[in-house]
């Protein structure tokens, strides 16, 4: 069911140079699965302009405190994120949703998923990441971004990692002084470091990734009906 209800900004968190969390407390109830996008809107009196909707996913798992999780990418040129950018806690927004089938919920009978993600696109895996945690799913992690400085989420990863919550792997593509593996998502990376053939595969990122890690996965004969795919772009 697709509802419109108004959002506080609670909070601000600035996750990398050019990316933000918003943390939305809604005045209702709205509910989602993990793995969902919203639209949101901004007030065109705000800027005196009107401003176009723009979809987000949503990037904490399903809960009962009528919150949810934003992560942008501030964009210069955007028509969207630069007003998104100038907003700041306290004010309001407009959410509409949830869409989307790129879900985790309690109809998919399964002990494990691999969530694989580049750039933002991270950001709906949280989500079904943590609510496989609820649900006691195994949970393994391939995320990808270009540098160290650019990697969303981190603390949480690296926490979970070290509690032995999650297995997580973190590659980054353009920096030769990182501290994580250096590399990309390649069908040799993935023969020799994919943690699992079962359970769900969850790919999200821009489009060309989303297709070559499909690729890489139904070559190393996962099937495609256990395949879900979001593209950013």
């Amino acid at each position: 069911m697709v509802n419109m209800v108004k959002a506080v900004i609670r909070e601000i968190i600035k996750e990398t140079s050019d990316i933000k969390r918003l943390i939305l407390e809604l005045d209702k109830n709205m509910p989602f699965k993990a793995g969902q996008f919203v639209m949101l809107k901004i007030d065109s009196e705000r800027f005196d302009k009107l401003i176009p909707t723009r979809a987000y996913s949503i990037a904490n798992a399903p809960n009962d405190k009528f919150e949810i999780q934003i992560i942008a990418k501030i964009i210069p040129d955007s028509k969207f994120s630069q007003y998104l950018d100038q907003l700041e806690e306290h004010e309001e927004i407009e959410v509409q949703g949830p869409y989307g089938r790129f879900t985790l919920s309690d109809k998919d009978k399964i002990n494990e998923v691999t969530l694989l993600g580049a750039g933002t696109g991270v950001a709906p895996l949280i989500g079904i990441m943590e609510y496989a945690l609820q649900k006691n799913i195994k949970s393994h992690l391939i995320y990808c971004d270009k540098t160290d400085e650019d990697l969303i989420n981190i603390k949480q990863f690296d926490e979970l990692t070290q509690k032995n919550k999650i297995t997580c792997k973190i590659l980054t593509t353009r920096d030769k002084n990182s501290k994580r593996t250096k590399g990309r998502i390649t069908l040799e990376y993935l023969k020799e470091n994919l943690p699992t053939r079962k359970g769900l595969f969850f790919v999200c990122g821009p489009p060309e990734y989303v297709n070559n890690v499909v690729g890489y996965l139904e070559e190393l004969g996962i099937d495609s009906d256990n395949i879900k795919t979001e593209r950013y772009g």
